[in-house]
């Protein structure tokens, strides 16, 4: 998880390991402070960050 600051605002990324075991990485820019990247960082981590255990593995 790292906040940048770009040329146009800040931006916001975010790498995890998915259910098969494969690195993912999201992004997302344009936010105005870096206060409203953090803050969308948070959000995303806790609703996406773990993924959903499945049964028989």
């Amino acid at each position: 998880m790292a906040v940048y600051k770009t040329e146009h605002g800040w931006r916001a990324d975010f790498s995890f390991k998915d259910a098969s075991g494969k690195y993912r990485k999201k992004s997302k820019r344009g936010f105005k402070t870096k206060k409203e990247a953090e803050s969308w960082l948070a959000e995303y981590s806790i609703n996406h960050g773990r993924p959903t255990l499945q049964k028989g593995s």
